[in-house]
């Protein structure tokens, strides 16, 4: 197996040790990128870096160190692939909060703006509600006021034509009975000669 495989093993002239040392270390290392354990799913990064390093030394000791430096390339554009992932997501992700922040705070301000409309609409129902209310006692209290004077107007009417009854019969048994009705020049007729024909005062 890969853990049986001895690392003293002897590279080919062909290929440089040191340059399949330095690639796989630097491809373990990327590999080895921090993550961001609240962001992306946690790894094992030692233990990873760990199983690449014993699989550069297997095939280093098999005689496949150009498989191995081959390896070790890929491995290491796939960790700045990775790299330019993480920077991507991360920006992403910070673009999404921006984005959650704006979101909300309109969010809150249309709330407020509801609200405040409400009460507004609330408080101008008051007001016209009051205002109603007003218009009704004042038309109230001038129609009182009205049928007051009306009834009043009809009590002094009453009383003046008692009154001009009484002085035609007092006149009447004084013998004194009067030729014509007054003249007043300038005033209007009688209203109550005109509705009724007779004259208030008995003449």
């Amino acid at each position: 197996g890969l853990a049986g495989a001895s690392s003293a093993t002897v590279v080919p002239a062909k290929v440089d040790r040191k340059s399949v040392a330095a690639a796989s270390v630097a491809a373990s290392a990327d590999s080895a990128a921090p993550a961001d354990s609240t962001e992306l799913p946690a790894v094992d990064e030692q233990t990873k870096t760990a199983q690449w390093a014993q699989v550069f030394a297997t095939l280093q000791g098999a005689g496949k160190a150009d498989k191995a430096l081959e390896y070790a390339q890929v491995l290491g554009k796939l960790g700045e692939r990775s790299r330019e992932l993480l920077r991507l997501y991360k920006e992403s992700v910070a673009s999404e909060e921006q984005l959650f922040q704006s979101a909300y705070q309109e969010a809150v301000q249309a709330h407020q703006e509801k609200q405040e409309a409400e009460v507004q609409a609330a408080q101008e129902q008051l007001l016209m509600h009051a205002y109603q209310e007003a218009v009704d006692l004042q038309v109230q209290a001038q129609q009182e006021v009205e049928v007051q004077a009306s009834q009043m107007q009809a009590e002094i009417s009453l009383a003046h034509a008692a009154a001009a009854k009484a002085v035609g019969a007092h006149e009447a048994t004084l013998g004194r009975v009067p030729s014509k009705l007054p003249r007043r020049q300038g005033m209007p007729h009688c209203q109550f000669y005109m509705r009724t024909g007779e004259c208030a005062y008995g003449f």
